[in-house]
């Protein structure tokens, strides 16, 4: 976040706003969607538990290991941190804002 710094609409940087808990994933959200949060936090959290849980216990099974975790959906929490709007985003994909040395304005259009 130093070398390519985000505004957030407290005014506080991003880095002392983080949750750092392993059942969190912290996302960062642009202002003008506050009034969605609920439809941003169930999406977030299904992905969230596909991501943590449903992937990771494929892959035990297939590697042979009986053990899943034993996490449910409303286990995980997410955590947003709203931004001002419009602003840039450095993307390090190689296939996202070639044209804008690897800038995006819109991430969420």
């Amino acid at each position: 976040m130093k070398h390519n710094p985000i505004q957030t609409v407290s005014g506080t940087d991003i880095e002392s706003q983080i949750v750092y808990d392993d059942l969190t994933q912290n996302i960062l959200v642009p202002e003008k969607y506050h009034d969605m949060e609920n439809q941003i936090i169930e999406a977030y959290r299904d992905f969230f538990y596909l991501q943590k849980v449903t992937a990771t216990d494929y892959y035990n099974q297939e590697a042979g290991i009986n053990e899943t975790l034993d996490i449910m959906p409303e286990d995980l929490s997410i955590h947003i941190i709203y931004v001002k709007d419009e602003q840039k985003y450095f993307t390090y994909r190689d296939d996202c804002a070639v044209l804008t040395d690897n800038y995006k304005t819109a991430c969420w259009n």
